[in-house]
């Protein structure tokens, strides 16, 4: 079965853009309509797309690459989903933990995961077994 060459080149479009890619598209599409709300913060999709950019310039200043694993322990959060996108957009892979997970459990995860990076918010988790950090890590707090 043969298409005509505009459907085609939608679809080759469409293959090319992935989760990272879906931010921006929206931002360009509707800049000025809401896209979260979480407490008190309020951001259209053109102020989210360029705190999630600032984010991934942030992550790569700070070594992450693509296909790179992140850790992030946190709870549901404006923080969250701003690390989820920066990380799709440079094509690193987010590995969310469940802050109501004991440090054995997160130990197994980050074990299996074994993410070069992991990030949570500063202050807010506090586990008494170093076992909970693999080897190798590194620190980045979120926003």
């Amino acid at each position: 079965m043969t298409f005509d060459a505009p459907l085609t080149a939608q679809v080759r479009r469409a293959q090319r853009n992935g989760i990272g890619d879906l931010l921006w598209r929206s931002a360009a599409r509707f800049p000025g309509k809401t896209a979260i709300v979480y407490k008190n913060t309020r951001q259209s999709y053109a102020e989210l797309d360029e705190t999630v950019n600032r984010m991934a310039n942030a992550l790569a200043e700070r070594g992450i690459r693509k296909g790179d694993r992140i850790a992030l322990l946190s709870r549901n959060s404006h923080a969250f989903v701003v690390v989820f996108f920066a990380a799709a957009r440079l094509g690193a892979i987010l590995v969310p933990i469940n802050f109501m997970l004991n440090a054995a459990e997160v130990a197994y995860i980050l074990g299996h995961a074994q993410p070069s990076r992991w990030c949570s918010k500063r202050g807010s988790f506090q586990w008494r077994s170093p076992r909970c950090i693999s080897p190798g890590s590194t620190c980045i707090p979120a926003a």
